[in-house]
């Protein structure tokens, strides 16, 4: 059985005026709507699946196959797709917070996480933005080398690009 889940999250944001000599902070509110699903055990070896584009988190595995690897798979679905609010600023850095913050709220700190086609460079992402004990990329795809796909990647996310290629030996041990 697959559980969906939708947590809303709320923080505000302060902006400072400065008017005149004085400091007026105005405070905003912004709701953010994130959608994941989980599926196996409750108890399992939680596995982050990122997804591949335009898919939900309703995509999984075969439920008897987590249970008997004692798989909790998670299931996220990425902003604005879904019930999951869309965010025009999405970045991979911000896309790995808001896991980093559901990982939080559902209190695990030790997980595994695994990437599906385009998804493969959202878990790659994770690998920089917190502690992964292991990553499998599954029929990763992206075409990163594209100078002006290129040119919009931080310098993390290209070297370690570049070392999946190149090196794989290297980036595997890092990670």
């Amino acid at each position: 059985m697959i559980v969906e889940y939708i947590f809303l999250y709320v923080f505000h944001l302060s902006k400072i005026d400065k008017m005149l000599s004085f400091f007026k902070i105005n405070m905003m509110i912004k709701i953010i709507i994130f959608r994941w699903c989980e599926s196996g055990p409750k108890q399992g070896k939680p596995v982050l699946f990122c997804t591949g584009a335009g898919m939900s988190g309703l995509l999984g595995v075969e439920i008897d196959l987590l249970n008997k690897l004692n798989i909790r798979l998670i299931t996220p679905t990425r902003p604005g797709l879904g019930d999951s609010t869309f965010d025009p600023q999405k970045s991979l850095k911000s896309c790995s917070k808001d896991i980093i913050f559901l990982l939080d709220h559902l209190r695990i700190k030790n997980f595994n996480v695994m990437g599906f086609l385009q998804g493969a460079v959202f878990a790659m992402a994770l690998c920089i933005y917190c502690h992964v004990d292991k990553l499998l990329i599954v029929a990763g795809q992206d075409q990163f080398d594209y100078p002006n796909t290129q040119n919009r990647l931080t310098d993390d996310v290209v070297n370690m690009q570049r070392q999946a290629v190149e090196s794989p030996d290297v980036l595997a041990s890092w990670i």
